[in-house]
């Protein structure tokens, strides 16, 4: 969208075909300095037609577009959801998928660049059980390193969760933050991303359901 003398005039860049190209984006973009776009696909890319990681590349007036990465389910991952990826200052992205992993309840995962090609790393396999299961939001970065995200199930009353994954050693370890209490109190099935406030260490985000009517919440979560 281009504004122009206070005229909004809409373009398209670039239309899915369906096909390996994939299909459904769901989830918001991301750019790197050169001006390239980074998103992803709920839908086909590849024989298994679980999901993509795309790259939309400008040309003079076009855009070309190249899927990174298709999913295959288990145990790589399956339908990434509604939280665009994180562009690491190393150009490496981060992402989650709501299904597959080896659990098949959704993973956390990292695509690298080496050589001209990217590779996917899964940092982190969800059981489905208290750590949480469908990360359906995308994830950031907190203080030290650290990641957060959202399960849209899982936790100890399977009504969500909040979790962070932090460095250790060689690998990643999740720990979750709050655990969302499954009926309408203060919200339940968070499916979006949060943010985080560096200067307050505060955590927001938004349930899709529960709250004082039942029909959702924005809430906060304070870093100890």
């Amino acid at each position: 969208m281009t504004n122009s003398g206070g005229v909004w005039t809409e373009t398209v860049l670039y239309s899915f075909a369906g096909g390996n190209d994939a299909q459904n984006p769901s989830a918001g973009l991301v750019m790197d300095s050169s001006g390239a776009l980074y998103g992803t696909t709920i839908y086909v890319g590849g024989t298994n037609g679980v999901g993509t990681v795309f790259e939309l590349k400008p040309s003079g007036d076009s855009w070309t577009e190249t899927v990174l990465h298709s999913f295959t389910g288990q145990p790589d991952g399956q339908k990434p959801g509604y939280g665009p990826l994180l562009l690491a200052s190393s150009g490496a992205l981060y992402g989650t998928t709501a299904y597959g992993g080896s659990y098949d309840w959704g993973t956390v995962f990292d695509l690298t660049k080496s050589g001209g090609k990217w590779k996917e790393k899964i940092l982190y396999n969800f059981t489905g059980g208290a750590d949480g299961a469908h990360a359906s939001g995308g994830i950031i970065n907190g203080a030290s390193g650290a990641l957060f995200g959202s399960t849209a199930l899982g936790g100890t009353y399977y009504g969500g969760t909040v979790y962070e994954l932090s460095k250790v050693g060689g690998g990643w370890k999740e720990g979750v933050v709050y655990n969302f209490p499954g009926d309408s109190g203060d919200g339940f099935f968070p499916q979006g991303s949060v943010i985080f406030d560096k200067k307050s260490a505060t955590l927001y985000g938004t349930t899709t359901q529960g709250g004082t009517d039942g029909w959702g919440t924005v809430y906060q979560d304070m870093m100890p």
